[in-house]
């Protein structure tokens, strides 16, 4: 979480800076409008994003990766260790204590203007509705509103322009940026880039809204002489669109510069390419290995098989055993199958035909090749320490990711990096999970592995060895 946060600090603080230096003085504002909309979402959307490099290993069969994870003995299931009242929580509640200050603020504001529409009087218009104030005010708008001083309303002292201006607001939804803005600054108050946030995207309003007037009115002159005898009037509604906003003399300057649009083009092209870098800067990056599996085989046939009745025999045995799983996907072995029976039906199985044990619920299969020495590089080494990224496994343990900190890559023999989905996700704040064996670990899993390698390992399966609707589950050689 206090990782994200800092991403995301840094992330908008470079892309609300390039906006500053490539495109704050150009004159196409709506395209500044969802520029600085976009950089602000993508501020919290990029830290998130995990792009994931795959490496190809060694070839390891399907009963491989199986023997070695039942050597191994790997509890995935293992009780996730008992949380102690740290720092991290005081941090917790301390967040959580100003977001809900922030909340507050925020509906109060809310509050504060629907009280203003209900008590006040109001004059109502196809496309907005003026709310009239008993007090001195800058005219200013928020939603479908423009709340005028009342004196100067019926006095007529409100120029045409003025309410031109705040109907532009109106039309282009310039309010529903900033409560865009203010929703955001309740879970992320410590981004201190989201007040400039709000000052560029305000002051783009403004650019807008004076493009408007401008275009309707055409006498730039005389509202740069409104804009100047207004220019000290505030507006005391934080939520508002107020008709000025500390941003005179920049529009003022707006109104008459005249930028090049060959090099606004070459801006965008570079305000692109530092998204793009962004991007790269800021997202998350695993490295997750790929093992190339062989399909499991059967047993090597004579091609003559067995007769009707040892294949009775067979049956009768498979039928005492196999039952369909809970949710009658997969079947089964449920019981302890007898030496005696388990010899029987290893003798037959040998002497089927590959059409006879294609037929089977129990097969017996040769083992495969066990693991090959993997070391994992420094770089892989780091990642496996992010608790948001990895769950580790050491020895067949699940240990905290902090562990690792007491190791180098070269206390390892193998590592095994897979990636969790459906349900494997669920209760967990991780997206990968690292399995490591350290070297003398190893050493002991290949020593088993190898002794035990011309015995047959009997399972149960759905269908066809190799195909994809296979679900092998072990039984004692």
């Amino acid at each position: 979480m206090i990782l994200y946060l800092i991403k995301v600090v840094f992330c908008s603080a470079l892309l609300l800076g390039a906006y500053h230096f490539l495109s704050e003085k150009e004159k196409n504002h709506q395209f500044k409008r969802f520029a600085l909309l976009a950089f602000l979402a993508l501020s919290f959307i990029i830290p998130l994003i995990t792009f994931e490099m795959n490496v190809e290993t060694d070839e390891v069969t399907p009963l491989a990766q199986f023997q070695a994870q039942q050597a191994i003995s790997f509890d995935h299931t293992a009780t996730a260790a008992t949380r102690t009242f740290d720092l991290f929580y005081l941090l917790y509640l301390g967040y959580g204590i100003v977001s809900a200050y922030y909340a507050v603020k925020f509906l109060t504001n809310l509050r504060l203007i629907i009280l203003q529409v209900k008590r006040h009087e109001k004059i109502h218009f196809d496309d907005y509705t003026i709310v009239l104030l008993p007090v001195p005010t800058a005219p200013h708008s928020f939603l479908n509103y423009i709340f005028l001083s009342k004196a100067d309303y019926y006095s007529h002292s409100i120029a045409n322009e003025i309410l031109i201006h705040e109907q532009a607001h109106i039309q282009q939804l310039h309010s529903l940026d900033i409560l865009f803005i203010e929703f955001l600054r309740i879970f992320s108050w410590c981004n201190p880039f989201l007040p400039l946030y709000k000052k560029a995207i305000q002051t783009n309003h403004e650019f807008l809204a004076d493009e408007h007037v401008i275009k309707i009115c055409d006498n730039i002159i005389n509202y740069q002489r409104l804009l100047l005898l207004n220019a000290s009037q505030q507006s005391s509604i934080s939520l508002s669109s107020p008709f000025n906003y500390l941003t005179t003399k920049k529009r003022l300057i707006m109104m008459t510069s005249n930028p090049s649009k060959k090099l606004a083009i070459l801006k965008h092209l570079l305000l692109a390419l530092i998204l793009v870098s962004a991007t790269f800067l800021f997202s998350s990056r695993t490295i997750a290995q790929i093992k190339a599996n062989k399909p499991a085989q059967p047993l090597q046939t004579s091609g003559e098989g067995v007769s009707e009745a040892e294949m009775k025999t067979y049956k009768e045995i498979e039928n005492k055993y196999i039952k369909l799983s809970a949710n009658g996907k997969y079947k089964v072995i449920v019981g302890t199958i007898s030496e005696e029976e388990k010899t029987t039906l290893k003798k037959i199985f040998v002497r089927m035909s590959a059409n006879q044990q294609e037929n089977t619920t129990i097969a017996f299969i040769k083992p495969g090749k066990p693991f090959s020495p993997i070391v994992p590089t420094s770089q892989q080494l780091a990642l496996f320490k992010k608790p948001n990224i990895f769950g580790v496994w050491l020895d067949g343990k699940h240990v905290a990711n902090g562990v690792l900190d007491e190791y180098k890559p070269s206390d390892f023999k193998h590592v095994f990096i897979s990636k969790l989905y459906g349900k494997a996700k669920e209760g967990r704040n991780y997206t990968h999970q690292a399995d490591l064996m350290t070297a003398k670990y190893y050493d002991n899993y290949l020593a088993k592995s190898m002794a035990r390698k011309d015995e047959l390992l009997m399972v149960s399966w759905n269908g066809p060895f190799g195909k994809s609707n296979s679900k092998l589950s072990p039984q004692n050689k």
